[in-house]
């Protein structure tokens, strides 16, 4: 279990109304109220984003005026996307806060993908903020993506509300705390019995708890997943090596992403996570890419060697990934060779791939210059420590038909095939 699971609300930044909003490039964004952009709908109602009226100085509120005093508002959030495997197993309810002058009554619908929904009314306080929910949904089987949230909002008589805190989480995920997997070993069973018998909320003592120990549970459970078990200490019913039994901080293959940069120190470089050229992204899966780089170290300190140049130009090859490494016509200058076929950006022998030199470059030894250039088949090199091996093949096999050259490449030809 990361600690992030403790609570985590499944609606987007955006969508709750973050005022402060994390961009892609880990860079954190102030959002105006004005102009902001959502995916909420209204219904016979009138909505403005504003920062005055607010519960948490982070979030910005709905005003909703109502057209018709007659008529319910209704409010929508449809079809917005979650990470399955985050709410697989769960009990998902909606809730969100709501302020008018008058009482209202809210029916809240939580609707996911495959049509099961649960619906809950209830009224509210007369000019303070007060809760609207919807019902608990059991995630079923199919693993729903998608869910869609429904607000009709009764009793207004045009009066203005306001609405902020819109969440979305699994009802049951406060159990993940430590401290409340503690509290119910420690305390007296009848507790927690009649605690399961509340409804809405259900549990609340020990969500209460939850609630007051909720930073410490994220400490704790960061403190836990640390440290890694050894394998005598896993009960073989676990396998040989479960993901929770490695650690999140110094595991390459499971270190968590907050702390990748941390552990980037030991390969003496930062991560990267993206390179462009021309505005065309060369790394399709960025976390695969962070954990090939802290384990082979070769943009640090295992930089500069002939291995690090080939394994680093594979990184956007295709096919066979065949990359030759050849002294230049000076000291100070390494040709890199690969197949027009596998090289991306280049069209006819003899073209140079700026995507091979970019991502090349990255592991340049200091001081020297580095040249590309594709050719549509490449000859295998005798006794050769780079180019003399082609997986477990061996001189003779029926399986290969490359050129053997004795040393170099002009001499020794056996054969007229080639590598390609």
């Amino acid at each position: 279990m990361a600690y992030s699971e403790l609570t985590t609300n499944l609606i987007s930044p955006q969508n709750r109304l973050e005022s402060r909003i994390v961009s892609s490039g880990s860079i954190v964004e102030t959002k105006s109220p004005t102009g902001y952009v959502h995916d909420w709908e209204f219904t016979n109602a009138q909505e403005t984003v504003v920062a005055e009226t607010y519960i948490h100085p982070l979030q910005y509120s709905f005003e909703i005026l109502p057209i018709d005093e007659n008529e319910p508002v209704e409010i929508q959030l449809n079809h917005f996307s979650v990470d399955s495997t985050t709410v697989q197993d769960s009990l998902i309810q909606f809730h969100a806060r709501f302020k008018c002058s008058r009482i209202l009554t809210i029916e809240t619908t939580l609707i996911d993908e495959h049509g099961d929904e649960v619906i809950h009314s209830n009224s509210t306080f007369a000019g303070n903020w007060s809760t609207g929910w919807s019902g608990q949904l059991r995630v079923s089987e199919n693993d729903p993506a998608e869910f869609s949230v429904h607000i009709r909002i009764l009793g207004h008589s045009g009066s203005k509300i306001h609405m902020t805190l819109p969440t979305l989480v699994d009802d049951v995920s406060f159990y993940n705390n430590p401290f409340v997997q503690n509290g119910r070993r420690n305390l007296p069973t009848f507790m927690w019995d009649k605690d399961k018998e509340q409804t809405y909320p259900q549990y609340p003592f020990y969500k209460l708890m939850h609630a007051l120990t909720y930073y410490a549970g994220i400490a704790s459970q960061m403190s836990s997943n640390f440290y890694r078990f050894s394998k005598s200490e896993i009960s073989a019913k676990f396998g040989t090596d479960p993901v929770w039994a490695n650690s999140i901080l110094v595991d390459a293959d499971y270190v968590h992403q907050d702390y990748e940069k941390w552990l980037a120190q030991f390969i003496g470089a930062k991560i990267i996570r993206s390179i462009t050229v021309d505005g065309v992204e060369l790394i399709d899966d960025p976390d695969a890419f962070a954990t090939w780089q802290l384990n082979t170290a070769y943009f640090g300190r295992e930089a500069g060697t002939t291995k690090a140049i080939r394994e680093t130009v594979k990184q956007i090859l295709t096919g066979n990934k065949v990359v030759y490494i050849i002294p230049g016509g000076t000291s100070f200058v390494i040709n890199i060779y690969t197949l027009t076929s596998e090289t991306p950006g280049v069209a006819a022998v003899g073209d140079t791939s700026d995507e091979v030199l970019a991502i090349a470059n990255l592991t340049r030894p200091l001081g020297f210059e580095l040249h590309h250039e594709v050719f549509d088949e490449l000859p295998l090199l005798l006794d050769d420590p780079d180019y003399g091996i082609l997986d477990e093949a061996v001189l003779g096999s029926s399986e290969f038909a490359p050129v053997f050259l004795l040393g170099s490449l002009s001499a020794g030809v056996l054969d007229t095939a080639v590598l390609a």
